[in-house]
């Protein structure tokens, strides 16, 4: 993956230039590219972190192996922020529909991403986390959700509701290890769900050594 600024205004070669809150890039993958703009004025989830590669450039690959991967599924985005992972897949692969979600800070810069990609199969959409909702979808990404404490048990219930309305749903979540408190997130997720490191991502090796996994959670039958 490589990303290229597309803004005139950014002049890397001043030490002392001014921050630049709002400014569009292109992110190239393998088979795909996507511009974004993005934008830290409303905070962190206005830019992309290194997480949303790691899941873009896997599930890529594995739609590279089957072209049936992803086909006529609908797929939700958790914690969107730019949108990078929703619109990338939305992009390369045969999708039912791809609603990315977020908070409402970020509904204007999904929304720009949306239409910057011309993009007819994809939506933009508020979503609280641990707020009981109706969402039936194939597929959940979760990329660099966990990060805030607080939010750990919300971020659970929200997966639970997912799996409980669709038990087949699958969901493939990136995690950067940061602290340890994020162990406590772990333990209540192994509660409901079977966390499965991936193993079969070429990339492992290398984003392994920066602190990054990726997971697939499997609901746990309920008694």
């Amino acid at each position: 993956m490589d990303s290229t600024d597309d803004d005139d205004d950014h002049d890397q070669g001043l030490a002392h230039a001014p921050r630049i809150e709002r400014h569009v890039s292109t992110e190239q993958f393998d088979q795909v590219s996507v511009k974004l703009w993005q934008d830290v004025s409303g905070g962190c989830g206005g830019k992309t972190w290194e997480a949303a590669y790691v899941m873009v450039d896997y599930l890529l690959w594995r739609h590279s192996l089957d072209s049936t991967f992803f086909q006529r599924k609908t797929v939700l985005d958790l914690g969107s922020g730019t949108g990078l992972v929703g619109l990338a897949l939305a992009k390369a692969c045969p999708l039912e529909h791809m609603e990315l979600t977020d908070q409402e800070p970020m509904m204007q810069l999904m929304k720009d991403n949306i239409t910057l990609n011309d993009l007819s199969n994809t939506s933009a959409s508020l979503l609280d986390w641990g707020v009981p909702h109706s969402h039936q979808v194939d597929v959940v990404l979760a990329s660099d959700c966990v990060y805030l404490e607080i939010a750990f048990q919300p971020l659970i219930d929200t997966l639970v509701h997912f799996t409980d309305n669709n038990p087949l749903t699958e969901i493939y979540m990136t995690y950067r290890r940061r602290r340890k408190a994020d162990k406590r997130f772990f333990a209540l997720a192994k509660k409901h769900f079977a966390l499965i490191d991936i193993q079969d991502d070429p990339k492992r090796p290398e984003y392994k050594l920066q602190g990054l996994y990726l997971y697939r959670l499997e609901r746990k039958k309920r008694v």
